[in-house]
């Protein structure tokens, strides 16, 4: 009975182990990560933030910063899109220290925190503080090892990843430069080292000024023209600084384009008073549409980084652009626009027909066709002795008779 009684105790204490540690598994798993921590960066509030410095792993650096009226740049003072950097703030905002996962140094270059070793390295400005956090690795989707600059402290945060963080210009800009309504270009002029060449509208389409008697234009010309001129994508945003390397002095291409398009004023209420019978009722007017004619210049300066310096007249910032892109311009010469026309046979007035000789035939041409009969087979019957004697019996006649 002792026994027994010892066996039952001991089986319920490794039942209720046994739930323990399913509970505690359970909650491991499902639970997230909680913010009960002091916060990362005490007092940090995104509006009092002036300068951002953004570092990967191979040194790709980005400087946002705000200006004096409150709007995000780039150090160059391209605007950047604000969409951007806000989340990134608030994120640092809510970074707190409730999940510490280690506290030496020996542990940095494995979480990917370390000074020479990081998924992004965070600097930011508030006044004169500057602080630095180092993104490390990621555990999860929604999980990431960071470090503040001048601690061996390592947390897991929630709400920023290193690849939420670029570190390109381009991405923190709007990629496109210029932008037109194919639709209201009215002429188009493309100045370069192979001539000058002008196209005008007609109807639908973009036509070469410059067809020669009996030339035409390539089909396809017109399409390209527009789609390559209705928007321009940039590569890297340079700022506003004339450089000499940007070849401006020369320019390789200039683009003009001149637009033309009806806006129709938005209509104002008539106000009249109670209708006088006495005199004539008013008649509204037809609203006129209002015309807008517009003209646009985009230089085209030197090849520099695989792509070409670009300036709008409707941008004070020069920028990279791809070299296709530009090359489409920079190339243009007259057999890319002319149509190559299909060569037709001609007959040279002056030529005597000749005529083919005769083809005689000779009778020594003729073969001879010998027949041959084929011979014939001819059964040889030989009589029998039943006939025979028959017919010795008929000739001779029957003895007695």
């Amino acid at each position: 009975m002792k026994l027994n009684r010892t066996n039952t105790i001991l089986a319920a204490l490794m039942l209720i182990q046994a739930l323990a540690v399913a509970v505690l598994a359970l909650a491991g798993r499902a639970a997230p990560i909680q913010n009960t921590g002091a916060p990362l960066l005490a007092g940090f509030d995104p509006e009092t933030v002036t300068q951002v410095a953004f570092q990967d792993a191979d040194k790709n650096e980005v400087v946002v910063m705000k200006d004096a009226a409150g709007v995000w740049t780039l150090a160059n003072g391209y605007p950047i899109t604000e969409t951007r950097i806000a989340p990134i703030l608030n994120s640092i905002k809510s970074f707190d220290t409730g999940r510490l996962i280690a506290q030496n140094r020996s542990s940095h270059t494995r979480l990917k925190v370390a000074d020479d070793t990081f998924e992004r390295r965070i600097e930011v400005k508030r006044g004169d503080t500057v602080d630095t956090l180092f993104l490390g690795s990621s555990t999860g989707a929604n999980a990431t090892h960071v470090r503040l600059g001048g601690s061996d402290s390592v947390y897991l945060v929630s709400g920023l990843s290193a690849f939420e963080v670029p570190t390109s210009a381009v991405s923190w800009v709007n990629p496109i430069y210029f932008s037109i309504d194919q639709s209201i270009i009215q002429y188009l002029k493309v100045e370069n080292a192979n001539g000058v060449f002008e196209f005008r509208r007609d109807g639908e389409s973009l036509v070469f000024s410059g067809l020669g008697a009996g030339e035409i234009a390539n089909p396809t010309l017109s399409t390209s023209l527009t789609n390559n001129i209705a928007s321009i994508r940039l590569d890297a945003p340079l700022g506003k600084e004339l450089k000499p390397e940007y070849g401006m002095d020369k320019p390789l291409a200039v683009i003009t384009i001149q637009t033309r398009r009806e806006i129709m004023p938005t209509p104002t209420a008539l106000v009249t008073n109670t209708p006088d019978p006495l005199l004539p009722p008013i008649t509204p007017q037809p609203v006129q549409p209002q015309i807008e004619e517009k003209s646009y210049t985009i230089q085209i300066g030197a090849k520099l980084d695989e792509g070409y310096i670009v300036k709008s007249s409707e941008s004070e910032f020069y920028v990279r652009i791809a070299a296709f892109g530009a090359e489409y311009w920079v190339n243009m010469a007259r057999d890319k626009v002319i149509a190559t026309p299909t060569p037709t046979p001609t007959v040279d007035p002056n030529l005597t027909p000749t005529i083919p000789p005769t083809l005689e035939m000779t009778p020594s041409s003729i073969p001879t066709v010998t027949l041959t009969p084929i011979p014939t087979e001819v059964s040889t019957l030989e009589p029998t002795t039943e006939a025979t004697a028959e017919a010795t019996i008929e000739a001779t006649g029957t003895p007695g008779n």
